[in-house]
């Protein structure tokens, strides 16, 4: 509890003592590296910049906020200039089922191989000074449902060394308050927020990536143990707790317990009327049975009698 605190009073602090920064182009946002990332690192940590972003969105116009989210990689963290071959064509899954088709912004192709593999798609609500707007982002499963897995040792494709996701070479910006993971802003669907998916065809450059191009690469990397871009840190933070289902953690498993309660249901009420079925009818039988006995038993004793009074 103290610990939650202090992380939302330094949180705070922070905002208060950057607020009269304007961040109005990408050079702005990478001016703020270091006020983002304290450790230095920004291996799959892009949450952070999203964050750092939103939490000013009331100060900005779409537009400007838009051109922000140009500014960083989504996968690596790295920062980006505001150029056309950052931008890559893709069809990406939403958490809702179906295919989304957009804009991303990376720094090199093995992160749209990463972005394909583990990210979804997701809404989120979005205040700015031009109005609210219900806008696509990139998404991931919350790591921090399994803290422990980030301490979790592997092995890194380049060095051959064995680290874990949490240590300075690695991951240190991911970072876990209870279950949640620490800075993030979340979508409407409850997912870890990590960039901006732009939808509008009409803000697709020319000159922009077709992800497909790379499906070669894509396949020939994994291969290889994903040794390019980031390596395996994304892919082993995103995989954590992947999104295979519309819903989040939790509510996936409160629908699964409903479902079966369900299905329970509508298996007992067919055995229950068969059971009441059979019941009825072995009623009948006794009752049958019953009624044949007592009538034998009156054609017995009538027998019996008439037997008698022959003998006398």
């Amino acid at each position: 509890m103290v610990r939650s605190i202090v992380v939302v009073v330094a949180a705070l602090f922070s905002l208060i003592a950057s607020a009269e920064k304007p961040l109005h182009t990408v050079d702005d946002l990478a001016n703020e590296y270091g006020t983002i990332f304290k450790t230095g690192n920004r291996n799959a940590a892009s949450h952070l910049w999203t964050s750092y972003i939103l939490n000013r969105s009331t100060t900005m116009d779409l537009d400007t906020m838009t051109t922000l989210f140009r500014g960083y990689c989504p996968v690596s963290g790295s920062p980006l200039p505001d150029l056309p071959r950052t931008q890559f064509h893709v069809s990406l899954q939403s958490v809702n089922g179906g295919m989304v088709d957009g804009v991303s912004h990376h720094c090199c192709w093995p992160c749209i191989c990463d972005l394909q593999d583990s990210v979804r798609v997701d809404t989120k609500s979005i205040t700015t000074t031009s109005g609210t707007h219900q806008l696509h982002v990139l998404v991931i499963g919350d790591p921090c449902v399994a803290p422990e897995k980030l301490e979790q040792k592997y092995q890194d494709p380049f060095s051959g060394l064995e680290e874990s996701l949490n240590s300075p070479n690695a991951a240190p910006e991911v970072k876990c308050v209870g279950t949640k993971l620490m800075g993030a802003a979340f979508s409407d669907g409850g997912y870890p927020i990590i960039g901006l998916f732009v939808t509008d065809t009409a803000s697709l450059d020319p000159a922009a990536n077709e992800a497909s191009s790379f499906d070669g690469k894509c396949a020939e990397r994994k291969k290889e143990g994903y040794n390019s871009g980031m390596g395996l840190i994304f892919h082993l933070v995103a995989d954590i707790n992947p999104i295979t289902k519309t819903q989040p953690s939790g509510l996936v498993e409160t629908h699964s317990s409903l479902v079966s309660e369900r299905t329970s249901l509508a298996v007992s009420f067919p055995l229950i009327g068969c059971s009441m079925v059979v019941i009825g009818v072995a009623a009948v039988i006794v009752l049958r049975l019953r009624s044949a006995t007592r009538s034998s038993m009156k054609e017995s004793d009538s027998e019996e009698t008439s037997m008698t009074e022959v003998s006398a």
